[in-house]
């Protein structure tokens, strides 16, 4: 592969590697400094991601970079799930986050140009998100339509 390889050509290949697993490459992030590198990958998979899985992901996706040697000099490999809450990137992950609670963070009017809105996700479409304030909450059982244009940032929520 040699040792320039843009984070593309390793996406594709820690992808092939990591198949027979049934996780998904959500995240490459690579990062060199004078100390040395990280590599770190974000796996996924519905329903999530287990410790002994990410285990055995690292484990797998390690012997292939030391056979393909991507990268000149020391670094460090770091497999992880994108965690219980998680940011909500695309249509898929909504979608399998439709009925628990989300944080949207949104452009508004006021001063800070913020808004924020904690909601159960009831539905989504190509141009809007369908909220319901849960039970416990101020405001329970109202409904919000948001237009998915103002939406800068979604992330899951955990009850606990």
């Amino acid at each position: 592969m040699g040792s320039q390889v843009s984070t593309e050509e390793l996406a594709e290949a820690v992808r092939q590697v990591l198949q027979p697993t049934g996780l998904e490459l959500m995240e490459v992030d690579v990062a060199f400094g004078r100390g040395g590198g990280r590599l770190r990958l974000v796996v996924d998979r519905p329903g999530g991601v287990t410790l002994d899985e990410c285990g055995r992901a690292s484990r797998l996706v390690s012997a292939w970079l030391d056979v393909a040697d991507p990268f000149p000099g020391p670094y460090t490999l770091e497999v992880t799930s994108p965690g219980a809450e998680r940011l909500l990137r695309d249509d898929r992950e909504l979608e399998a986050a439709i009925g628990h609670r989300i944080r949207l963070e949104m452009e508004g009017a006021e001063a800070s140009g913020r808004l924020i809105l904690e909601a159960r996700l009831v539905a989504i479409s190509p141009t809007t998100l369908d909220l319901e304030v849960p039970p416990g909450r101020r405001r329970a059982g109202e409904h919000h339509r948001v237009d998915r244009a103002v939406v800068i940032a979604a992330r899951r929520l955990v009850d606990l």
